[in-house]
């Protein structure tokens, strides 16, 4: 089928055009890897419905290259928070983790479910990069994103302190008038102002 000019394209617009049928099973997950899958990346961010027991699937195809990395829209994921976690903590090979929103969406709650989720699941922040989009989009805002701390006590210790974003406010540098909040970024050596 790699042999047929245009196949991956061809397959990958008729799953984006019909994702909402999608199964679980095997077969299933066999198109989606021949369809998103660009050397050891399966990117399912175009679907606009797909199950975790699809995704799943495609990350469970027996016989075909291991997928370190993943990224999916998870607005189009149909699962809870807890759903979509104890599937990501079930496979072990992956090393980034691309969990995005779409744009335009009013709230980062499922952000910030889904991150209280996988905290509660500490191996998948030890083992795999996590990008939750709902961080950025709540600093764009100026919105706390995730107002209470995880319960559990190794969260905090698995998740570095360069992806958190922060805000700094330089109280020194502004004598008079109001005191301007600079987003920053804090790294595990210093802090930098991030680019607007």
């Amino acid at each position: 089928m790699n042999d047929i000019p245009g196949f991956q394209e061809l397959l990958k617009s008729r799953l984006i055009l019909h994702s909402a049928p999608l199964g679980n099973s095997p077969s299933t997950g066999t198109l989606i890897r021949l369809a998103f899958t660009s050397g050891d990346h399966l990117g399912l961010e175009l679907l606009s419905a797909v199950s975790i027991g699809a995704i799943s699937a495609a990350l469970g195809v027996y016989g075909t290259g291991r997928i370190t990395s993943l990224s999916v829209c998870i607005d189009s994921i149909s699962a809870t928070p807890a759903q979509i976690a104890e599937a990501l903590a079930g496979f072990d090979t992956l090393r980034s983790l691309y969990l995005l929103q779409t744009p335009g969406r009013g709230s980062e709650a499922l952000s910030a479910q889904l991150f209280e989720e996988l905290a509660a699941r500490p191996q998948v922040l030890r083992r795999a990069k996590v990008m939750l989009a709902g961080i950025f989009l709540a600093a764009l805002r100026k919105r706390f994103w995730l107002p209470a701390v995880p319960t559990t006590a190794d969260a905090v210790q698995v998740v570095p302190l360069d992806v958190c974003p922060s805000t700094y406010s330089r109280s020194s540098r502004y004598s008079r008038g109001a005191q301007p909040t600079i987003p920053m970024v804090a790294t595990s050596s210093s802090c930098t102002a991030a680019s607007t």
